[in-house]
């Protein structure tokens, strides 16, 4: 007859053997729920850091054009300052496990194991609105000159720059688009900008900072010169000097800030909003908003004046812009393969780095709590 086994008499430590598989399930299910947590942070911060990165810059470019536009119609510009960027990351895990077995006539052995999981993520961007003290700080007093002449150091060409972010030069003054009657720049301007810029690709020419009293707000800001080797290079030299009424043998002026001081280069520079006034000039508008008088005519053709910078308008959205945004309709762009306008724009987006330099407003802070 067969033979019947009776599991009454089992002992416990085979009851316990049957629980060997439940028990390692559970340790793999645990190891899968709480390892992430032990590594979110590391993992979120090539992501974070260049997502919000590329998210920060993007919005900066908008911005600017949006403003450019908005003033090419003679709107108010809108300028806000991101002062912080909070993400916080939060991974939770629970593992329920329940085990159990019966002894006696019938004897089984139960197991039960359940779990789950939580994934927050929360990021929180304060925004400013720039407006009262900070705003004329930072958009409608003039631009420090050392700011500019910085520029220079790193490589910008004066013929650029000094159109763009210049009143005048020893009280030779630059082109005026902001009042109702354009204003061309005087030919001493214009001819200053050629020679200064002529010697400066020659190496020639150099701006060095030097620093003064340690209660001075900034260093005092020199143009140095070297006498050419090259004689169309020296006749160069010896006019720019004439035009700016400094003896050539002195090596290097003092540049300053205000009516033109003998022996020195009187600077007397534009602001933000200035700046922006002009350049938005340049941007393309529908014929119709004009013919309607909604909008001026654009930037008057000037022999003297190269237009720095080009902003297409159409009905259709544009396919890979620079930067593109969208106003009355209609979408503005700079094109992608419009080198000229981006290296423009590009100082623009330097530009109001430099605005908003006031005291109590730093860059963006970025604080990822991810633990």
């Amino acid at each position: 007859m067969p033979l019947v086994r009776d599991r009454r008499n089992q002992s416990p430590r085979r009851s316990i053997r049957r629980l060997r598989g439940p028990v390692v399930l559970l340790a793999a299910f645990v190891t899968a729920m709480f390892a992430p947590a032990c590594s979110i942070g590391p993992e979120t911060v090539t992501r974070d850091r260049f997502n919000y990165g590329e998210a920060l810059a993007r919005s900066q470019r908008e911005e600017i054009l949006q403003n450019l536009v908005r003033l090419r119609y003679l709107e108010s510009p809108i300028f806000l300052t991101i002062s912080t960027v909070v993400n916080q990351y939060s991974l939770e895990g629970n593992v329920d496990a329940g085990f159990g077995w019966v002894f006696g006539a019938g004897a089984a052995t139960t197991s039960s194991v359940g779990g789950g999981g939580k994934y927050y993520d929360r990021p929180t961007i304060t925004y400013a609105p720039m407006s009262g003290e900070q705003f004329v700080d930072s958009y409608l007093k003039p631009i420090p000159q050392q700011s500019l002449l910085t520029l220079v150091q790193s490589g910008y060409q004066i013929d650029f720059l000094f159109p763009l972010m210049l009143r005048s030069i020893n009280g030779h003054v630059n082109a005026n688009h902001m009042a109702r009657k354009d204003r061309f720049a005087d030919p001493e301007f214009t001819r200053i900008v050629e020679l200064m810029t002529t010697l400066q690709l020659a190496g020639d020419l150099r701006v060095r900072a030097i620093p003064s009293d340690p209660r001075a707000e900034a260093p005092r800001c020199f143009l140095e010169w070297s006498t050419p080797d090259d004689p169309a290079q020296r006749d160069a030299l010896g006019e720019l000097m004439g035009l700016l009424g400094i003896e050539e043998k002195a090596g290097r002026a003092e540049v300053v800030f205000g009516e033109p001081v003998e022996g020195k280069i009187a600077l007397i520079t534009r602001s933000a909003m200035a700046i922006l006034v002009d350049v938005s000039s340049y941007v393309d508008v529908p014929a119709d908003d004009v013919a309607r008088g909604v909008v001026r005519r654009g930037m008057p053709s000037d022999a003297a004046t190269r237009a720095p910078l080009f902003v297409h308008s159409s009905s259709m959205e544009p396919e890979d812009p620079y930067v593109s945004v969208k106003h009355r309709g209609m979408w503005f762009w700079i094109d992608e393969t419009d080198v000229e306008s981006k290296a423009c724009f590009f100082a623009l987006v330097i530009l109001s780095n430099i605005a908003e330099r006031t005291s109590d407003s730093g860059g963006p802070v970025l604080t990822i709590p991810a633990g």
